[in-house]
């Protein structure tokens, strides 16, 4: 027996969170940041390609990016108050974020290779 192979990349926007979660057509859709049923809101659907998959990593590291940044902006000062030797809230939060803009240069820096035709 075969297994069904996913032809379309399906973006939703939950209305709860306003954040964006990618599923194939054989996905049930469910919000990964509320992590519950709520009410969804097609986005975008694309033919599933190396170059879709492709753009929708780069998005995703960008909004990855982008939300550390929130969280360190408001990041309360009693934890750096708070802060040791051994945990120190804001040095973790921006090794994080220096992780996450490495990834996010290697991402926007793919190189997609088209792929090799298979000669009879």
């Amino acid at each position: 027996m075969s297994k069904k192979k996913p032809k379309y990349l399906l973006v939703y926007r939950c209305q709860t969170c306003s954040q964006e979660s990618g599923y194939s057509e054989l996905y049930k859709p469910l919000c990964r940041y509320c992590d519950k049923e709520t009410p969804l809101t097609l986005v975008s659907k694309e033919k599933l390609t190396i170059e879709s998959l492709a753009k929708r990593l780069s998005v995703v590291a960008d909004n990855l990016n982008k939300n550390l940044k929130l969280a360190y902006d408001s990041m309360p000062e009693e934890m750096n108050k708070d802060a040791t030797e051994e945990l120190d809230a804001e040095k973790e939060l921006l090794k994080i974020m220096a992780k996450a803009k490495s990834l996010q240069e290697k991402v926007h820096n793919l190189k997609l290779e088209k792929p090799k035709s298979k000669k009879p």
